[in-house]
């Protein structure tokens, strides 16, 4: 849909023959790349962010609050070597479903103090020797 050439007219578009789009607004300084299927890049110096978007829904968001993913599907992170998640600040992982972690080793350690539990039920097993060590170790 061309834009009507006026003074005021601060969007100009360039679209190919494909219906490839990119979209300048002037005004808001908003740069908008679209392809025919809906994948689109959203670059704002208003709102000071740079959205992705796919024809899938799924999203990324980079933006003052900081970075957002989303999807109508998975996410998967994978690496050739480590993968690192660290805060300054608080950090939580929660599922509505099970929630699972697992290695050839697994390590929880807590500075201050730690605490295990599940309302319903809660097991501590071991095919090997289990080992519980404590200043002062109270069971019941």
């Amino acid at each position: 849909m061309p834009q009507e050439l006026t003074a005021e007219n601060h969007i100009k578009t360039l679209v190919t023959k494909s219906q490839m789009k990119v979209v300048f607004d002037d005004e808001n300084s908003v740069m908008t790349f679209i392809t025919p299927n809906g994948n689109s890049i959203v670059m704002s110096d208003k709102e000071k962010s740079i959205t992705l978007t796919d024809q899938n829904s799924n999203t990324i968001v980079m933006g003052e609050s900081g970075i957002s993913l989303s999807s109508s599907k998975d996410i998967k992170l994978s690496a050739k070597n480590a993968v690192s998640i660290e805060s300054t600040s608080n950090t939580t992982i929660k599922a509505t479903g099970d929630a699972k972690v697992s290695g050839l080793n697994v390590t929880a350690q807590a500075n201050t103090g730690i605490t295990l539990k599940g309302n319903a039920t809660a097991e501590l097993s071991c095919s090997g020797i289990t080992t519980v060590k404590g200043a002062l170790v109270k069971i019941n």
